[in-house]
């Protein structure tokens, strides 16, 4: 078994951490959990990029297992979706107090969401952006031929520095199977910058699918999705 580089298992710990969500389809129904602490204050909301799509059936919050009685102790929101109508969507969602105006999200977490035919959804991948970070994860099987490659529209912006494919759990023995292809991007000056992925052959013309992700950076170098196409 080849050993990784001690950078590689660095940045596969950092997107783990960075990405401390769970996201699962399962027939027509999609779960979405992330950590929330209402304690503080903060709360999340959000925004779907096409109505009529996705229907959100629950939203239930539950505190933390072991922390009954504990002052500030957090929990995990949990929402659940079920497909509509097929197409391509958008969820957004954002980790800030409703009661600052004017004062945008500490943090902010979008997954991309196919619906097919039968209405089921399927997890495309998903990004994050936090602090000074930006954080994209799609699924991907290199076993097929397609693989995930990005172009940006702007330079010194934003400095790819972390690119992992990491393959789910699997029997040993079998193949086939796929995976997440994960970056990371760090903040290098404010801006605007598009994130273009495409999913293709090398020696094939044309993309099996691809995702335009725009971002900003402002002057104190924090970085935040502006747009999804």
């Amino acid at each position: 078994m080849r050993k990784r580089p001690l950078f590689l298992i660095t940045l596969l710990l950092v997107l783990l951490t960075a990405f401390a969500v769970q996201a699962e389809a399962n027939g027509r129904r999609l779960t979405i959990v992330l950590d929330e602490n209402p304690t503080t204050g903060y709360a999340w909301t959000y925004a779907v990029s096409a109505e009529g799509k996705l229907r959100e059936i629950s939203s239930e919050y539950a505190q933390d297992d072991g922390t009954a009685g504990l002052v500030g102790a957090g929990g995990k929101r949990t929402w659940m979706f079920e497909g509509v109508m097929p197409g391509d969507v958008t969820l957004q969602f954002g980790y800030a107090r409703p009661f600052e105006e004017g004062v945008g999200p500490v943090r902010s977490v979008s997954y991309f969401v196919r619906i097919g035919e039968s209405l089921e959804p399927s997890l495309r991948g998903h990004a994050e952006a936090a602090g000074t970070f930006a954080f994209i994860s799609l699924a991907e099987n290199p076993t097929t031929g397609y693989q995930w490659a990005v172009e940006m529209s702007a330079e010194g912006i934003l400095n790819q520095d972390g690119d992992e494919y990491m393959p789910d759990p699997a029997p040993e023995g079998m193949t086939g199977s796929g995976g997440t292809h994960a970056w990371r991007f760090a903040a290098l000056a404010p801006g605007e910058v598009t994130l273009r992925f495409s999913l293709q052959r090398s020696w094939e013309a044309g993309a099996e699918d691809t995702l335009a992700l725009t971002f900003t950076v402002d002057e104190g170098l924090n970085v935040a999705l502006l747009s999804v196409e």
